[in-house]
């Protein structure tokens, strides 16, 4: 049985006075695994004035950005749409002693 999921999440960060510049690294795009199939991922960042992106060890997929104007809100807003196949879901383990 498989379901699609949309994720939206916001992280919002504000200052006292404007910053300058601010280097970050966003890891809000969903895992791909047995069970998860991620469709489709989008990352806005107003202030961003470059971004890159990479895997990180664990397979994580990561944004590297930069705001180089001075700014005194910075908003980082992720949407996806994910397919969950609940039946390939792992089966957690009992613990014994």
């Amino acid at each position: 049985m498989t379901s699609r999921l949309r994720v939206h999440h916001v992280s919002r960060y504000s200052y006292d006075q404007p910053v300058s510049v601010s280097f970050n690294e966003a890891r809000l795009t969903p895992l791909a695994t047995p069970w998860q199939t991620p469709l489709e991922s989008m990352l806005h960042i107003d202030e961003a004035t470059w971004q890159h992106h990479y895997v990180d060890y664990w397979g994580t997929y990561v944004r590297a950005f930069e705001a180089r104007r001075p700014h005194s809100e910075l908003v980082i807003e992720a949407t996806s749409v994910v397919e969950i196949d609940a039946t390939l879901l792992p089966q957690p383990r009992l613990a014994t002693s």
